[in-house]
């Protein structure tokens, strides 16, 4: 009789252990950009506008690194995740609204493809 793991990710090499916790990544990543674009619906309206709005999350990183002390008793990396997460969805939104918004990359090149 086989003998059927506990955990079938034990079973995966390591870099498909990997794949795995990187798709776990990317979910939560997809999971924030939704919540995000019921909180504030309206696309970006520029580059500039995704950009601030990137710095944004990421200045709300750095305040968790800048609070990181473990002597002190300051582990901030659960916050950091979230922030990251949210930075990474920021930047999954500004390709979806903005690099890839239909007609975009060829009318901002000035050149047909």
């Amino acid at each position: 009789m086989a003998v059927i793991p506990i955990h079938p990710e034990d079973d995966l090499t390591p870099e498909e252990q990997q794949r795995l916790k990187i798709l776990g990544i990317c979910r939560e990543v997809a999971n924030e950009l939704f919540r995000a674009k019921k909180l504030h619906p309206s696309k970006f309206h520029s580059p500039h506008e995704a950009d601030s709005t990137i710095r944004e999350e990421y200045e709300e990183f750095w305040d968790e690194v800048k609070a990181f002390n473990l002597p002190k008793g300051r582990d901030t990396r659960p916050a950091m995740r979230v922030e990251l997460i949210q930075l990474a969805a920021m930047a999954v939104r500004a390709i979806l609204e903005v690099t890839d918004a239909d007609g975009l990359v060829e009318s901002l090149s000035g050149k047909d493809a």
